[in-house]
């Protein structure tokens, strides 16, 4: 009797991405992850476009105004998140299921080495803009805080900016985009569309921060880049943290930038 041998381990497939181990494990019946992530999207971007918008009108510039706005604002976003991640039960629960694992020791490099990669993005981005179609870059102010004339001359409007932009805004922006609606659309559209719909949609909820057309076009742009780049940050590492920490740095540098051009 001829033993015909089994296929070498070679022919098995190659081992898949973290998150892609993860989204794999969502549940597939019905639509109600996917419901939830896109439920809670639009909110994000509703609530970001009028509030914002709203701040903008009222010329809110304070400490207690534009800070008050922020953190209403970015807080509402992750519970809602939080509510929506919960209402369908994922397994493991939300947390592990979002991706919030701990910090690992390869995260340092890991960091710095996204931080540079998106700075180098964004700077190579506006610079192709500017070559292409000068008139949008000119009017462009880049996503600042409204109030920065006014924080540059306030260190506690400065902290306070600063924690908010690099600790509250990530984190419940990365939860939002990159946790729940990534996850949600990957596990219905796969990797390449979830990654463009959830990150122009990023973009576009950006796009309230400029008062002009133009403006309004380049940063969508700009964050929709942005958004690209955190995700196939979170696809390598399945993990949100990472994501978040690159996010801080960058609007922490962008705020400080702002100030110090200020002043």
């Amino acid at each position: 009797m001829t033993i015909v041998p089994e296929p070498a381990a070679t022919s098995e497939k190659r081992p898949r991405r973290p998150l892609d181990e993860a989204v794999a494990k969502l549940p597939v019946a019905g639509w109600r992850c996917e419901i939830a992530g896109l439920v809670t999207i639009v909110w994000g971007v509703l609530l970001e476009t009028v509030v914002g918008s709203a701040a903008a009108r009222l010329h809110i510039s304070t400490l207690t105004g534009a800070g008050l706005v922020s953190t209403v604002l970015e807080s509402t976003i992750g519970v809602a998140v939080i509510m929506a991640a919960t209402a369908v039960h994922l397994p493991g629960g939300w947390r592990h299921a979002l991706g919030l694992g701990a910090f690992t020791h390869h995260d340092g490099g890991s960091i710095a080495r996204w931080t540079g990669v998106q700075f180098a993005a964004r700077v190579a981005l506006l610079v192709d803009l500017a070559a292409l179609v000068p008139s949008l870059v000119s009017n462009f102010t880049s996503n600042n805080p409204a109030s920065i004339p006014a924080v540059a001359h306030s260190l506690p409007a400065l902290l306070t900016f600063v924690v908010l932009g690099g600790i509250v805004a990530p984190f419940f922006e990365e939860l939002m985009c990159r946790g729940l609606l990534l996850r949600a659309l990957m596990r219905r559209l796969g990797l390449i569309l979830a990654i463009a719909i959830s990150s122009l949609l990023f973009g576009l909820g950006h796009a309230y921060e400029e008062t002009s057309i133009q403006g309004a076009i380049v940063i969508t742009a700009e964050m929709t880049l942005f958004g690209v780049l955190q995700c196939l940050l979170v696809r390598r590492t399945g993990r949100l943290l990472p994501a978040m920490a690159v996010h801080g740095a960058l609007n922490t540098l962008a705020v400080l930038i702002a100030v110090t051009s200020v002043r």
